[in-house]
């Protein structure tokens, strides 16, 4: 899911999802760990996907990233 304010080109398909930023409030203080390895990481496209990324480490303070 992606995790943005921003608008993007919604994919055409059933079923898109995105969040707005203040629900990792709420991930940073149940979850330990995140994935954004998913078939709905570019619903909204590449730019809300950054934005998804840099919401991430701003806000849960992440220091490390695994590429596979």
């Amino acid at each position: 899911c992606a995790v943005s304010s921003k608008n993007g080109v919604r994919e055409d398909k059933p079923y898109t999802f995105k969040a707005h930023p203040r629900v990792l409030r709420l991930v940073k203080k149940y979850f330990k760990a995140v994935s954004v390895a998913n078939n709905h990481t570019y619903d909204f496209g590449e730019a809300v996907f950054l934005d998804t990324l840099n919401n991430l480490k701003k806000n849960l303070s992440i220091t490390k990233y695994i590429v596979v």
